[in-house]
């Protein structure tokens, strides 16, 4: 069985985001430590790497996973 948690916000509901970039922690994909997150090199706060999500990262990171 797998279970998956995420965060559901009052008033807005999901944030898909911060659940691509929770989910890729979880896969290696991406390096997690003390707050901070290495992608490609480079090391940002989880806010900086999800303000930073556009449409054609997020089809990179798919692609990465493999779901895409």
């Amino acid at each position: 069985m797998r279970v998956r948690t995420f965060d559901l916000y009052y008033g807005e509901g999901f944030r898909p985001k911060e659940i691509l970039l929770d989910f890729m922690v979880e896969q290696g994909t991406i390096k997690a430590t003390k707050g901070w997150y290495e992608w490609d090199g480079s090391k940002l706060r989880k806010e900086d790497i999800v303000s930073k999500l556009d449409d054609s990262l997020i089809d990179e990171m798919y692609e990465k996973l493999g779901i895409k």
